[in-house]
């Protein structure tokens, strides 16, 4: 009989990411396709650079995970994002490119990956959170 779990207090817990250290909750999220190539030797943190393209929180959490790793970050976001992220971003040592717009300009930031893919092919990692199989 399901009398028993109807009669029972559903418990529920949640988490918020205003107490992550970076203020986001990608930092999870981004974790994997980082560590995914680390484990498999797809990166190699002396000649290779993690570049993390969002509009902003998935950038925050690679950048502050590849440091924590000892890689180095670029941000692709837009211009159009909050002063205080890219004063936390530059905190970090981040290499950071500011595209054209806010938050719906998405296409200019993957123009941007695309481009830094195409012109620095042998330092540029691009960890796509849309494309990364290994992105939770």
């Amino acid at each position: 009989s399901l009398l028993p779990l109807l009669a029972s207090s559903p418990r529920f817990s949640s988490s918020s990411a205003k107490f992550f250290p970076t203020g986001a909750h990608k930092v999870g999220a981004c974790f994997g396709p980082l560590v995914d190539r680390l484990t498999r030797g797809a990166y190699d943190p002396d000649k290779h650079k993690a570049l993390w393209p969002s509009t902003g929180n998935y950038c925050r959490g690679g950048a502050f995970n590849s440091c924590l790793m000892g890689c180095k970050p670029i941000a692709v976001l837009p211009a159009g994002m909050s002063k205080e992220r890219f004063e936390w971003l530059k905190s970090l040592g981040a290499e950071i490119h500011a595209t054209p717009g806010c938050e719906s300009n998405v296409k200019e930031v993957f123009d941007k990956t695309k481009e830094l893919a195409r012109t620095r092919p042998d330092e540029v990692v691009v960890l796509n959170q849309f494309e990364d199989f290994s992105n939770p």
